[in-house]
């Protein structure tokens, strides 16, 4: 028997994105650092999937919006809201494997610097990632919630106990848990 304990993430500015798009993890191919195995992007900010770590950067799209339309010669006065935070998976083991599942014909294409060698093309997405092994026999899966958003699951193997899951936030204040 498997349990699988789902939760939402919940995060400020969250409501930004539209309920009718759906974003998808962007595999890593060396377009980024190589501690960064996907992404997760929305017209609020991005998501960064490492080995025990998932960090969050969250952008105001409206103050985006603010310095795009106020395109002075002048220095830019306009201030972009952004924050960014980070959920630790205390005592996690580093997964065996960190991978995407239900792949989607979807692709993105990298072509930064001159360097062609650098240049990352046909990058897959994919609609959810999986954790392997976080902890002994829990895995951990992400996904896109079409009403809820971000979602994530552990998922227990038989007889193995919930009570060796712990989530440390760093960088967010009066952080509350809503029944």
């Amino acid at each position: 028997m498997r349990i699988t304990i789902s939760f939402g993430l919940f995060f400020m500015l969250l409501s930004v994105l539209p309920l009718r798009a759906q974003p998808l993890f962007v595999q890593n191919n060396g377009q980024w650092a190589p501690h960064i195995h996907f992404k997760y992007e929305f017209p609020g900010g991005a998501v960064f999937f490492e080995d025990t770590t998932i960090t969050f950067a969250l952008i105001d799209p409206s103050t985006i919006q603010k310095a795009h339309t106020n395109r002075a010669l002048s220095a830019p006065t306009d201030v972009v809201m952004a924050h960014a935070y980070k959920v630790h998976i205390q005592g996690a083991n580093v997964p065996q494997a960190v991978f995407g599942s239900r792949k989607q014909a979807a692709y993105y294409n990298y072509f930064i610097g001159n360097d062609p060698q650098k240049w990352k093309s046909d990058v897959p997405t994919y609609q959810e990632i999986r954790y392997k092994s976080v902890y002994p026999g829990v895995d951990l899966r992400f996904y896109h919630h079409p009403t809820l958003g971000l979602k994530y699951d552990f998922i227990l193997e038989n007889g193995e106990e919930y009570t060796q899951i712990a989530l440390r936030y760093e960088g967010l204040s009066n952080l509350q848990l809503k029944e």
